[in-house]
C-alpha cells in the first residue's frame, strides 16, 4: 500500500475542542472544524488544503503570573550526554533541552533566531507555560506566548498576550494563536496568526465581526517583546495569518488566507467567490500597508513568507491550478504542485516556478539565505524536477531542494521508504548548513543508514543536518513513549539548530530525556 504523508495540525479554539481535550483542525484550511487527535498522524493524500538581550521588566498589562509553577524538569535546562539510540549521538547530542508547557494542546508553531544566537518562540497554549523564570497563565481557550531564550536556553524574557470578550474583559472562550514569527536584523519582532472575540496587543485592540468568527492578525513587537502595533484582517469567514517576515528596515511582510473582503489599510481586497484566497502584503515599520496582492489557487506553507538581506520577498506552498504570480501563467502539472515565487521589496515579480506532475506535491516548509538562495522542504509523490534532475520515488516522500538566487535548481534530494513522513521545519544558518525537522514512522534513511524504527504507530522525531551542497552531515531520531512530533527549527549559529516539538513519555535526546504523561511542548538546541 503506498505511503500517504501526514501533517500535524494546529489546535483551534472551540469549546468542544477544549472539552474533548484533543480537538484540532488544520490551520491551512480556513473552513476547518472537524476535530482530530493531534497525537495521531493524519493521512493526507496531498489534495488541496481548504539585538541584544534585554533585562527590561515584563509589562504587567500583558504578563499574567500564576501562583505556583512546576519547577522540576519542566523548566530546567537539561545538559546533554554523549550517548544514545543511534550513531549520530556520539558527536551530535543535544546541547540542551527544555520542556516549556504544562498543559496538553500547548504548541509552539513559530520559531526564529537572531545573529547573536538567541531564539524566539510563539504559538498557543491553555493553562500555563514557563520558559524558565516567568510563569505565564492563559485566560482563554488559547493564549499567545512570546518568549526569548539565549544560546544556552536561559529565558531572557517572556510575555503572554490574551484574548478578551467584546466588552474588553478576559474571556475563557476567546482564543489567540501565533502561527509564525520573524525577527529582523534591527531587533524588531513580528508575529501573525488568528484570534477569536477580541485580542489585545498593548494599546491596540482587535475585534472580530462575530462571536463565532476567526480573524487574522499581524503584530509588531520591540526587542523586549512589548507590542508596538497590530493590524487585523478578516470578514465573517475564517481568516488566518500563515507567514510573516521582517526586513532590516523593520518592514513587515505578511502571508495569510481569507474569504470575502478584507482591508489592511490600503483598500479592500476581495477573494474569489466561494473560495479561499491568499493575501501577500507589505506594511512599513509603523504598520501602514504599502502594497498587497491577492492570489487564487494556492495555499502557502506554514511560515510561508521569507525575506533576504536585500529585502526581496519569497512565498512558497502548493498550487491547485495554473497561477500567474506576476510573470505570466505558470504551467500546472495536476493534483497539487509545489510553488515558489520571488518578489522585490516593492512587490514586483522576479521569478516564480511550479514543480510537479499529475501526482501530489507541496512545500510544507522552506528557508531563504541572506544571499537569496532558497531551500524547499516538501512532501512529494510522482516525479519532481526543480531543474537539477528528475527525482522519482515512493508516494509521499520527503524532498529537500536548493535553488539559486535566480530560481535555478542547484540540487535536490528525495528521502522515503515504507511508512509516513512529515515535513515540518527547514532552516539555513549563516554558514549555509541546513536543518530539517519532522516526524516519521517505519523506515527512513537520509543516506547514513536507516534511522531506528519508531516503536509506536504515532512516530518519532527526525532531524537531518545537511551541508550547503546537499550532502548529509548527520541525521538523528528522537522518540517519546507514544507520540513525538518535530515541529520547527531555526539556525543557532555555527551549524547548530534550535528545535521545537511535542512529545509524551521520556524523549531520548541522546542520553537524557524529557518526561511527561501527556503530550507537551519542548524546545532544544542540537549541536553541529
Amino acid at each position: 500500500m503506498p505511503n500517504r504523508p501526514f501533517r500535524l495540525v494546529a489546535a483551534l479554539p472551540f469549546v468542544v475542542c477544549a472539552a474533548a481535550g484533543a480537538c484540532v483542525s488544520d490551520p491551512s484550511n480556513p473552513n476547518g472544524g472537524t476535530g482530530v487527535d493531534a497525537s495521531t498522524p493524519r493521512p493526507d493524500a496531498g489534495a488541496a488544503r481548504d539585538a541584544a538581550p534585554s533585562p527590561t521588566p515584563h509589562d504587567a498589562g500583558v504578563d499574567v503570573a500564576v501562583a505556583t509553577v512546576d519547577a522540576g524538569a519542566d523548566v530546567a535546562v537539561i545538559p546533554a550526554a554523549d550517548s544514545g539510540p543511534d550513531a549520530s549521538c556520539a558527536t551530535h547530542a543535544a546541547t540542551w533541552t527544555k520542556r516549556v508547557g504544562t498543559t496538553t494542546l500547548a504548541t509552539l508553531w513559530g520559531t526564529d533566531s537572531d545573529a547573536l544566537g538567541n531564539a524566539y518562540f510563539t504559538g498557543q497554549f491553555p493553562g500555563s507555560m514557563n520558559f524558565g523564570t516567568t510563569p505565564l497563565a492563559a485566560v482563554g481557550l488559547n493564549d499567545l506566548p512570546l518568549a526569548k531564550v539565549d544560546a544556552s536556553g536561559n529565558e531572557l524574557w517572556a510575555h503572554v498576550y490574551s484574548p478578551k470578550d467584546q466588552t474588553g474583559t478576559a474571556n475563557a472562550q476567546g482564543a489567540l494563536s501565533g502561527q509564525a514569527i520573524s525577527v529582523g536584523s534591527g531587533g524588531d519582532i513580528a508575529v501573525t496568526g488568528y484570534y477569536r472575540l477580541l485580542a489585545s496587543f498593548g494599546t491596540t485592540t482587535l475585534t472580530t465581526t462575530a462571536v463565532t468568527d476567526l480573524d487574522g492578525f499581524v503584530a509588531s513587537f520591540d526587542s523586549a517583546g512589548n507590542a508596538r502595533w497590530a493590524v487585523r484582517f478578516g470578514d465573517a469567514a475564517q481568516d488566518r495569518g500563515a507567514g510573516v517576515a521582517v526586513d532590516a528596515a523593520g518592514n513587515v511582510f505578511l502571508a495569510g488566507t481569507f474569504q470575502g473582503t478584507i482591508d489592511l489599510g490600503n483598500g479592500p481586497l476581495t477573494s474569489r467567490s466561494g473560495t479561499t484566497s491568499t493575501v501577500i502584503a507589505k506594511l512599513n515599520r509603523a504598520g501602514v500597508a504599502q502594497w498587497s496582492k491577492v492570489w487564487n489557487g494556492i495555499a502557502v506553507s506554514p511560515g510561508g513568507v521569507k525575506v533576504d538581506a536585500a529585502g526581496n520577498v519569497y512565498i512558497a506552498g502548493q498550487a491547485t491550478e495554473a497561477v500567474d504570480f506576476g510573470g505570466g501563467v505558470r504551467p500546472f502539472g495536476g493534483s497539487t504542485d509545489m510553488f515558489i515565487a520571488k518578489l522585490t521589496t516593492a512587490g514586483a515579480h522576479v521569478y516564480s516556478n511550479l514543480y510537479g506532475d499529475a501526482a501530489a506535491q507541496r512545500v510544507d516548509a522552506f528557508a531563504v539565505s541572506a544571499a537569496g538562495e532558497v531551500v524547499l522542504g516538501a512532501i512529494v509523490s510522482g516525479t519532481v524536477d526543480v531543474g537539477s534532475g528528475a527525482k522519482t520515488g515512493e508516494d509521499g516522500d520527503l524532498f529537500v531542494a536548493k535553488l539559486g538566487a535566480t530560481g535555478n535548481g542547484l540540487w535536490s534530494n528525495r528521502y522515503g521508504a515504507a511508512g509516513f513522513q512529515q515535513m515540518n521545519g527547514v532552516a539555513v544558518d549563516a554558514s549555509g548548513s541546513i536543518g530539517v525537522i519532522g516526524t516519521y514512522t517505519g523506515v527512513l534513511d537520509f543516506g547514513n543508514g536507516v534511522l531506528p524504527t519508531p516503536a509506536t504507530a504515532n512516530g518519532a522525531i527526525y532531524f537531518a543536518h545537511i551541508g550547503a551542497t546537499g550532502a548529509l552531515d548527520w541525521a538523528g531520531s528522537y522518540a517519546g513513549a507514544t507520540s513525538s512530533q518535530g515541529l520547527r527549527t531555526a539556525g543557532a549559529g555555527g551549524g547548530a539548530f534550535f528545535v521545537t516539538g511535542l512529545s509524551d513519555g521520556a524523549v531520548d535526546f541522546c542520553g537524557h530525556g524529557l518526561t511527561s504523561t501527556v503530550q507537551l511542548p519542548f524546545i532544544g538546541k542540537l549541536s553541529p
